[in-house]
């Protein structure tokens, strides 16, 4: 599929969620803030065992930790802030702790996504009844039971579930970006050409 016109398709499936007025700001700011921060924690759980490893490679001296990088004397600062001493234990529970945050975050995320799009599916049905409803007596009379029921809860929840669609493409571009980054500062010859590569590929 031609990028332009996924792009295209994209705007016009966002603008009929606006349009009938099935997604209020306060919702989709929410919506977007949890699944946020599943990417968040989830970053920074996998970047949390790169001190872990390294107290480990180090024999567990402080001193060699913290010269490694800036984030190890960081790491090192804040437990001396909190005055808890640095040890394989504190560590491990840091790394814990934002695993079991990752964990809590994505269930309560997945729940919120769910509710989502079942009150956008039970809203559309709504529409589609009430301007039904309206119409006139004709297009009433020429309307099959059956297909009237399909559209008001099938199609409906077909509809909204491209909305799930739209949000699980929000984390996957957010984690897109977020390990190119990561490959353009370890090796940004290679990072540039594979980029290069999927640009080309995507027309």
């Amino acid at each position: 599929m031609n990028i332009f016109k996924a792009l295209r398709q994209f705007t016009n499936q966002i603008s009929f969620f606006r349009n009938f007025k099935l997604v209020n700001k306060s919702v989709l700011v929410t919506c977007l803030t949890l699944n946020l921060g599943v990417l968040v924690t989830e970053a920074l759980g996998f970047a949390s065992l790169y001190p872990l490893m390294t107290f480990i490679e180090k024999e567990q001296s402080i001193a060699e930790f913290a010269k490694v990088s800036d984030l190890h004397a960081f790491l090192l600062l804040i437990h001396n802030v909190v005055n808890v001493e640095l040890t394989l234990a504190s560590l491990m529970l840091v790394t814990f702790a934002l695993v079991v945050l990752r964990q809590s975050l994505n269930y309560f995320a997945s729940v919120f996504n769910e509710k989502l799009k079942w009150k956008v599916g039970v809203d559309l049905g709504r529409l589609v009844v009430g301007n039904t409803l309206a119409s006139d007596s004709k297009y009433i009379n020429n309307t099959h039971r059956g297909d009237f029921i399909v559209s008001c809860d099938y199609e409906c929840q077909a509809a909204a579930s491209v909305l799930s669609i739209h949000i699980m493409l929000f984390r996957a571009s957010l984690s897109f970006l977020a390990y190119l980054a990561v490959v353009f500062l370890a090796s940004p010859g290679p990072a540039f050409g594979s980029l290069l590569l999927f640009i080309v590929f995507s027309f």
